[in-house]
């Protein structure tokens, strides 16, 4: 399989995990399509894919946000912690930083 087949074209996450009534959750999207994409929002029941269990099961949340389309933008993603210091630090597994 090469490399280019692994890219998945829509990629996003939300920037909180859940929200109280009120309350904002933002989304960040990439794409590497050159067409606009749709979203919707479905409140998440259960995420269970075990089809011996009660499965996926979702709420449409039309009325929070409707159904609409976005302009696709790619975002370069580079997974990893780092960090910049003004001084050099030194690292010892299971100290901490010194």
């Amino acid at each position: 399989m090469a490399k280019d087949d692994c890219i998945v074209p829509l990629v996003g996450y939300s920037d909180r995990l859940s929200v109280r009534p009120g309350e904002t959750v933002g989304f960040k999207v990439s794409s590497t399509g050159t067409e606009p994409f749709t979203a919707w929002l479905t409140r998440s029941i259960s995420a269970d894919p075990n089809p011996a269990g009660m499965g996926i099961v979702e709420e449409p949340m039309e009325e929070a946000f409707a159904e609409q389309a976005f302009p696709s933008r790619y975002q370069p993603f580079h997974p990893g912690s780092h960090a910049i210091t003004e001084e050099r630090v030194s690292l010892r597994p299971g100290d901490g930083f010194l």
